[in-house]
């Protein structure tokens, strides 16, 4: 299913322009003033292309939060999984693991980054070029079994699988910038 998005349109009109999908949302998830995955990475990269010399091919869109999102998780995630995020971000935040963190805020901004990347595969669709995500938690370490390595939820395997759902849609290709190695479990994709 393709959701309606407010802005698709508005980014069409704007040829030659990459969507750029980011909320200040995504700061809210808390992880620790130490924690290698922590808002300011996020800042740092927003303020740099924000006044970068090619800021004027970017368009910055809102991600919508979509509904449902839990059970799509669910099918890629353990049901139970996703309902103990929501549950440790109710009591206030916790640890999955010994390096992912959800904070407070981590389940609700977590479907929020979800949603901006499955904002982007429409994107793509719609005007047949690129798109770029800028959320966090990232999402592509996490496993079948639950998270790990800073990333809440399988975004990243979600999207392809969104991505694929879609009519004429029969392969993807996913580009992992990241220093390291591709985790996620193989029989995702």
């Amino acid at each position: 299913m393709v959701f309606a998005l407010p802005r698709v349109t508005q980014a069409i009109a704007k040829p030659g322009k990459i969507p750029l999908l980011y909320s200040d949302r995504f700061l809210d998830h808390d992880t620790g003033p130490d924690h290698p995955e922590r808002a300011g990475r996020l800042t740092a990269v927003v303020e740099a292309l924000r006044t970068c010399p090619w800021n004027d091919r970017l368009e910055w869109v809102l991600p919508v939060l979509r509904p449902g999102l839990a059970a799509r998780i669910g099918q890629l995630q353990s049901p139970d999984y996703v309902s103990t995020v929501r549950q440790l971000a109710a009591a206030g935040g916790g640890q999955i693991d010994a390096d992912t963190v959800v904070s407070a805020h981590g389940y609700d901004v977590a479907l929020l980054a979800l949603s901006a990347w499955l904002d982007g595969v429409d994107f793509v669709l719609a005007r047949q070029n690129p798109s770029f995500v800028l959320a966090r938690p990232p999402g592509h370490h996490a496993t079948s079994r639950g998270g790990m390595g800073f990333c809440i939820f399988s975004n990243g395997a979600i999207a392809a699988h969104y991505a694929l759902e879609q009519p004429g849609i029969e392969r993807v290709a996913i580009l992992d910038w990241d220093v390291q190695p591709w985790q996620w479990h193989p029989g995702y994709l």
